[in-house]
């Protein structure tokens, strides 16, 4: 896989917008049901490309997170093999992600608040290079960090 560049991440960005607007044109005329999950995939896809923008544009990396306002968002990608069970699973992801939470906690004067797989949710499916790609959100809390993603979207 070649490495992301500049332009591939704004044309990634680019191409999201237009998706969404596509979706939402049609929307009109579909299946309400079916559109507004249609209109959520295509706005949760624009989310991560302007969120990979910013992670970029801070780190020259699609994966990583950064610190917007009270919020740090980004992603992590890593090989996690088939059949790995929950347990493992969650310690991969904890031994990924803790070291970058634990950075951007620092930035501000906060500490982890909770065990670090806390603020990750999957996304479906795998990255080019076969690696599962974890979505990271997390907001301020006083002197915290605390997750930002809900049980219910952890579960998808």
């Amino acid at each position: 896989m070649t490495a992301p560049t500049k332009e591939s991440v704004r044309a990634a960005v680019k191409a999201a917008e237009v998706e969404l607007a596509r979706v939402r044109t049609a929307r009109a005329e579909a299946d309400p049901e079916a559109s507004n999950q249609a209109v959520a995939r295509a706005t949760e896809a624009l989310e991560q490309a302007r969120i990979a923008g910013w992670v970029f544009d801070a780190t020259g990396d699609v994966h990583g997170l950064v610190l917007r306002d009270d919020l740090v968002l980004g992603s992590i990608a890593l090989v996690i093999p088939p059949g790995t069970g929950q347990e493992a699973r969650a310690e991969l992801v904890d031994d990924a992600a803790v070291g970058l939470l634990t950075e951007r906690a620092a930035e501000v004067g906060a500490i982890v608040a909770a065990q670090p797989s806390r603020y990750t949710r999957e996304r479906p499916g795998r990255d080019a290079e076969g690696r599962t790609v974890l979505d990271v959100r997390a907001r301020l809390e006083g002197d915290k960090l605390v997750p930002a993603v809900s049980k219910a979207s952890r579960r998808r």
